[in-house]
């Protein structure tokens, strides 16, 4: 964690903005985009992912959050919750 806050000074220091991604790509080797999915659908998955952000943009000082959920497993555009 220590190395990760001072990259994290340096960085902010250039003026740069740190995020951290949430999510997968179709095509990302051993991650499942469908899972964005199955939480989205679950009050209870999505309170407890909403949490877990928090506590980790809190604890590395993050400036915020990027979500990839560009292929969620539904033919449709929009949306899809299973």
């Amino acid at each position: 964690m220590i190395e990760i806050l001072k990259i994290k000074s340096n960085i902010s220091l250039a003026g740069i903005k740190t995020t951290f991604q949430v999510g997968a790509f179709s095509d990302s080797e051993g991650m499942d985009p469908e899972a964005i999915s199955l939480v989205a659908g679950s009050p209870e998955k999505r309170s407890k992912l909403l949490s877990n952000i928090l506590e980790i943009t809190k604890k590395y000082e993050f400036d915020g959050v990027t979500f990839v959920w560009l292929f969620p497993g539904c033919p449709q555009v929009i949306m899809c919750f299973y």
